[in-house]
Protein backbone atom coordinates (compact mmCIF):
# COMPACT_ATOMS: atom_id res chain seq x y z
CA UNK A 1 0.00 0.00 0.00
CA UNK A 2 1.71 3.16 -1.15
CA UNK A 3 0.55 6.34 -0.02
CA UNK A 4 -1.54 8.44 -2.35
CA UNK A 5 1.48 10.26 -3.27
CA UNK A 6 3.68 7.81 -4.60
CA UNK A 7 0.31 6.07 -5.92
CA UNK A 8 0.14 9.18 -8.60
CA UNK A 9 4.01 8.93 -8.92
CA UNK A 10 4.18 5.77 -9.72
CA UNK A 11 1.15 5.42 -11.96
CA UNK A 12 2.63 8.61 -14.06
CA UNK A 13 5.68 6.34 -14.17
CA UNK A 14 4.46 3.33 -15.24
CA UNK A 15 1.80 5.24 -17.78
CA UNK A 16 5.39 7.22 -19.45
CA UNK A 17 6.70 3.84 -19.57
CA UNK A 18 3.86 1.57 -21.16
CA UNK A 19 4.25 -0.51 -18.02
CA UNK A 20 0.41 -1.47 -16.95
CA UNK A 21 -0.85 -1.79 -13.01
CA UNK A 22 -2.86 -4.25 -11.65
CA UNK A 23 -4.15 -3.20 -8.33
CA UNK A 24 -5.19 -5.84 -5.05
CA UNK A 25 -6.58 -3.02 -2.97
CA UNK A 26 -5.96 -5.65 0.39
CA UNK A 27 -9.17 -4.31 2.36
CA UNK A 28 -11.74 -1.36 2.25
CA UNK A 29 -9.30 1.52 3.29
CA UNK A 30 -6.78 0.94 1.08
CA UNK A 31 -9.09 0.73 -1.62
CA UNK A 32 -11.07 3.71 -0.86
CA UNK A 33 -7.54 5.58 -0.91
CA UNK A 34 -7.42 4.75 -4.57
CA UNK A 35 -10.74 5.24 -5.61
CA UNK A 36 -10.11 8.52 -7.84
CA UNK A 37 -7.21 6.81 -9.12
CA UNK A 38 -9.06 3.43 -9.75
CA UNK A 39 -9.24 4.17 -13.74
CA UNK A 40 -5.65 4.43 -14.01
CA UNK A 41 -4.87 0.55 -13.13
CA UNK A 42 -5.26 -2.03 -16.34
CA UNK A 43 -6.17 -5.15 -13.79
CA UNK A 44 -8.37 -4.06 -10.54
CA UNK A 45 -9.13 -7.64 -7.99
CA UNK A 46 -10.90 -6.06 -5.25
CA UNK A 47 -12.95 -8.60 -2.92
CA UNK A 48 -17.14 -7.47 -2.75
CA UNK A 49 -16.22 -5.10 0.37
CA UNK A 50 -13.04 -3.72 -2.01
CA UNK A 51 -15.23 -3.40 -4.83
CA UNK A 52 -18.25 -0.99 -3.09
CA UNK A 53 -15.22 1.13 -1.66
CA UNK A 54 -13.93 1.64 -5.42
CA UNK A 55 -17.74 2.19 -7.02
CA UNK A 56 -19.71 3.31 -3.84
CA UNK A 57 -22.22 0.51 -5.39
CA UNK A 58 -23.70 -2.28 -3.00
CA UNK A 59 -22.00 -5.36 -3.92
CA UNK A 60 -24.29 -8.07 -2.23
CA UNK A 61 -25.04 -10.47 -5.18
CA UNK A 62 -23.61 -11.78 -8.29
CA UNK A 63 -25.72 -9.23 -10.08
CA UNK A 64 -24.49 -6.01 -7.72
CA UNK A 65 -20.53 -7.37 -8.23
CA UNK A 66 -21.43 -7.71 -12.09
CA UNK A 67 -22.76 -4.01 -12.23
CA UNK A 68 -19.63 -3.01 -10.14
CA UNK A 69 -17.02 -4.91 -12.58
CA UNK A 70 -18.50 -2.75 -15.54
CA UNK A 71 -19.01 0.48 -13.67
CA UNK A 72 -14.57 -0.11 -12.70
CA UNK A 73 -14.85 -0.46 -16.48
CA UNK A 74 -16.54 2.72 -17.24
CA UNK A 75 -13.93 4.36 -14.65
CA UNK A 76 -10.51 3.26 -17.24
CA UNK A 77 -10.21 0.18 -16.03
CA UNK A 78 -9.29 -2.80 -18.63
CA UNK A 79 -9.90 -5.69 -16.60
CA UNK A 80 -12.05 -6.11 -13.87
CA UNK A 81 -12.36 -8.71 -11.19
CA UNK A 82 -14.67 -9.16 -7.97
CA UNK A 83 -14.43 -12.03 -5.84
CA UNK A 84 -17.50 -12.97 -3.98
CA UNK A 85 -16.20 -15.57 -2.03
CA UNK A 86 -18.10 -19.00 -1.36
CA UNK A 87 -20.34 -17.53 -4.68
CA UNK A 88 -17.15 -17.00 -6.76
CA UNK A 89 -16.44 -14.51 -8.80
CA UNK A 90 -16.87 -11.89 -11.51
CA UNK A 91 -15.25 -9.77 -14.41
CA UNK A 92 -15.72 -7.34 -16.84
CA UNK A 93 -14.23 -5.88 -19.54
CA UNK A 94 -15.08 -3.24 -22.43
CA UNK A 95 -16.14 -6.12 -24.86
CA UNK A 96 -17.27 -8.94 -22.55
CA UNK A 97 -18.49 -10.19 -18.95
CA UNK A 98 -18.87 -13.54 -16.76
CA UNK A 99 -19.43 -15.17 -13.49
CA UNK A 100 -16.88 -17.89 -12.31
CA UNK A 101 -18.13 -19.92 -9.69
CA UNK A 102 -15.86 -20.73 -6.85
CA UNK A 103 -14.63 -24.58 -6.42
CA UNK A 104 -16.02 -26.16 -3.16
CA UNK A 105 -12.80 -27.20 -1.14
CA UNK A 106 -12.17 -27.54 3.02
CA UNK A 107 -10.99 -24.18 3.46
CA UNK A 108 -7.31 -24.60 5.42
CA UNK A 109 -6.12 -20.89 5.28
CA UNK A 110 -7.23 -17.87 3.34
CA UNK A 111 -4.34 -16.10 3.51
CA UNK A 112 -2.97 -15.29 -0.30
CA UNK A 113 -5.86 -16.75 -2.26
CA UNK A 114 -6.59 -13.52 -3.78
CA UNK A 115 -3.03 -12.70 -4.62
CA UNK A 116 -2.69 -16.37 -6.22
CA UNK A 117 -5.86 -15.14 -8.35
CA UNK A 118 -4.12 -12.04 -9.25
CA UNK A 119 -0.61 -13.76 -10.27
CA UNK A 120 -2.22 -16.44 -11.82
CA UNK A 121 -4.79 -13.60 -14.02
CA UNK A 122 -1.48 -11.71 -14.72
CA UNK A 123 0.78 -14.57 -15.76
CA UNK A 124 -2.36 -16.09 -18.12
CA UNK A 125 -2.74 -12.56 -19.82
CA UNK A 126 1.44 -12.33 -20.11
CA UNK A 127 1.54 -15.53 -21.86
CA UNK A 128 -1.12 -14.53 -24.04
CA UNK A 129 -4.33 -16.77 -23.00
CA UNK A 130 -7.66 -15.08 -23.77
CA UNK A 131 -9.37 -13.13 -20.39
CA UNK A 132 -12.06 -15.98 -19.49
CA UNK A 133 -9.31 -18.44 -19.78
CA UNK A 134 -7.04 -16.58 -17.47
CA UNK A 135 -10.06 -15.85 -14.87
CA UNK A 136 -10.78 -19.18 -14.72
CA UNK A 137 -7.22 -20.38 -13.87
CA UNK A 138 -6.93 -17.73 -11.26
CA UNK A 139 -10.07 -19.31 -9.46
CA UNK A 140 -7.52 -22.51 -10.24
CA UNK A 141 -4.65 -20.80 -8.39
CA UNK A 142 -7.39 -19.55 -5.51
CA UNK A 143 -8.64 -22.32 -4.49
CA UNK A 144 -5.40 -24.34 -4.51
CA UNK A 145 -4.27 -21.84 -1.94
CA UNK A 146 -6.83 -22.01 -0.27
CA UNK A 147 -6.80 -26.10 1.11
CA UNK A 148 -2.83 -24.82 1.72
CA UNK A 149 -1.13 -24.39 4.57
CA UNK A 150 1.15 -22.02 2.78
CA UNK A 151 0.62 -18.45 2.51
CA UNK A 152 2.14 -18.94 -0.79
CA UNK A 153 1.87 -22.66 -2.59
CA UNK A 154 4.75 -23.18 -3.26
CA UNK A 155 3.33 -26.08 -5.55
CA UNK A 156 2.03 -24.30 -8.48
CA UNK A 157 2.09 -24.67 -11.87
CA UNK A 158 0.35 -24.20 -14.64
CA UNK A 159 -0.38 -27.77 -15.23
CA UNK A 160 -1.75 -27.87 -11.46
CA UNK A 161 -4.14 -24.65 -12.21
CA UNK A 162 -4.97 -26.49 -15.34
CA UNK A 163 -6.20 -30.17 -13.86
CA UNK A 164 -8.32 -27.76 -11.19
CA UNK A 165 -9.75 -25.26 -13.96
CA UNK A 166 -13.41 -24.39 -13.72
CA UNK A 167 -15.54 -24.71 -17.13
Amino acid sequence: GLCQDYSHVMLAICRAAGVRVALEPVAYAPALRYRELVGQFFLVTPNAVEAQALTGLPVGTTDQGALAAKQLVSLGVSIAIITLGEAGLVYATANASGYVPAISVEIIDPTGAGDALAGAVIYALLNDIPVDEAVRLGVSAATLTLESIDTVRQDLSLESLYAQLVI
